[in-house]
């Protein structure tokens, strides 16, 4: 899909991305503690600067970013989003409920600029990545 939107380049990072934030999101699901998981909802809004990829899941609870030990199995998911997107934060979505985490990545001739984490909701992508 990446390569018909013109960002072949950025295909393997945002495969790695998906997989952290809809793996987050998916555990977000089970912890409500539901006989059967919620659903997530994954979304990917591209331009010719870059892409973004969003995750709702039900669990209205923010990402937390662990730290991890050297020899821990898991908790670097939020670190690796950190380390390879843009930009990266959370919202809750007004109509759905629940909580939606994205994360941007920009073309190679696109400057990096970074956002730092914190515990409290962060506004939804630039303007351009959303639904009018």
């Amino acid at each position: 899909m990446l390569a018909e939107w013109g960002l072949a380049e950025l295909a393997e990072v945002a495969e790695l991305l998906v997989s952290e934030i809809t793996t987050n999101a998916l555990r977000g699901s089970r912890a409500l503690g539901q006989p059967l998981p919620s659903p997530i909802h994954l979304w990917l809004r591209a331009d010719r600067l870059g892409l973004v990829i969003m995750v709702w899941d039900a669990n209205p609870q923010p990402p937390i970013r662990k730290e991890a030990g050297h020899d821990a199995v898991s908790g670097r998911g939020l670190k690796i989003v950190e380390a390879l997107s843009s930009r990266w934060g959370w919202y809750k979505p007004h109509d759905m409920g629940g909580k939606c985490v994205w994360c941007e990545i920009q073309a190679e001739s696109q400057p990096m600029q970074h956002s730092a984490v914190s515990g409290q909701p962060r506004s939804s992508p630039d303007s351009r990545w959303l639904w009018s």
